[in-house]
């Protein structure tokens, strides 16, 4: 994942308060990879409400 990456290049501007939200599993077969997402959004959405 990159979210090494996105750390370092962020911190280079001052930003080291960074949050990941992962979503996992969806190149397993027989996965609701929908749901998943779904799932991820919604997390998505809820962290950006105490922003």
């Amino acid at each position: 994942m990159g979210d090494k990456f996105v750390r370092v290049i962020f911190a280079l501007f001052g930003i080291y308060d960074v949050s990941t939200i992962a979503v996992e599993k969806l190149d397993r077969t027989g996965v609701d990879v929908e749901a998943l997402v779904a799932n991820g959004i919604k997390e998505t959405q809820e962290r950006a409400k105490n922003f």
